[in-house]
């Protein structure tokens, strides 16, 4: 579990326990064989450091973090193509339960599913029909 805690996230740029604890988490190798500081800090200075570390890390990691939602949003759909089917093309329905699915935009087609009155465009994600053209 250390070792997922100190992987760094693309999305912020930090690992989470960098988040969380201001610093990053000391591995066991760093533990088996530590360097000692030529001076340690005093208390009053650790807290400092540790408060200033925390607030530019999360202010880097919420920027981080829009960035990559910008790229993301930017990327939503650029592999799919419009319109998903066309009126009179044969489509199956995915997961079809009574009272969930308006049945408006389809006619019936005995034994070979539903024939698409409509281009489809309104649709959920867990009814989104499959092309049969």
């Amino acid at each position: 579990m250390l070792v997922y805690q100190a992987l760094v996230r693309t999305t912020t740029g930090y690992t989470p326990a960098c988040l969380r604890f201001g610093h990053e988490p000391r591995l066991s190798l760093e533990l088996s064989s530590p360097i000692p500081p030529s001076e340690a800090p005093s208390m009053p200075d650790c807290v400092r450091n540790l408060c200033e570390n925390l607030r530019i890390t999360l202010t880097s990691a919420q920027y981080h973090m829009k960035d990559a939602q910008r790229r993301q949003k930017k990327q939503h759909g650029q592999d799919t193509s419009r319109p998903g089917y066309v009126p009179g093309c044969r489509v199956w329905l995915h997961r079809l339960k009574t009272g969930l699915v308006s049945l408006r935009s389809f006619t019936s087609v005995p034994q070979s599913g539903f024939r698409a009155l409509t281009n489809g465009m309104r649709h959920s994600r867990s009814q989104k029909p499959r092309l049969m053209c």
